[in-house]
């Protein structure tokens, strides 16, 4: 923008800093595991080392608490990367944090893998877990 531009042009807002952060999609296969409370499977912890991708998938038929769970699980995995950790690590060391009432634990026993992020949140947005 020039001159009196500024006054009269669109915004472009652009990112110019934040939290590391994984890759949130990725094209290659995922690792993943469940993510449960009292009520239920929460959703998915997932990875993908190759992109240096990692993120959670809530699911859907949890609702609202499925959502609200993933603010916390994102914040632990900016966490992770912060610490230069691998995705697939990540996970691992999510997998060892206590049990919350709200965000839930890392079901033991529930590693999977998908072949792609879209198999892993049609996974997410299936009647069961």
């Amino acid at each position: 923008m020039t001159g009196d531009g500024w006054k009269t042009e669109d915004l472009q807002p652009r990112v110019v800093a934040g939290p590391p952060s994984y890759e949130r999609t990725t094209d290659k296969p995922v690792r993943y595991v469940a993510v449960a409370n009292d009520a239920g499977v929460l959703g998915y912890l997932w990875a993908a080392d190759e992109d240096g991708a990692a993120g959670y998938e809530p699911r859907t038929a949890a609702g609202g608490d499925a959502f609200n769970a993933g603010v916390w699980w994102y914040q632990k995995l900016r966490e992770q990367k912060a610490l230069d950790v691998l995705p697939s690590a990540a996970i691992a060391a999510l997998a060892a944090l206590p049990d919350g009432p709200r965000t839930g634990h890392v079901v033991p026993g529930s590693e999977g893998e998908a072949i792609s992020l879209a198999t892993l949140r049609e996974l997410a947005t299936a009647d069961r877990p």
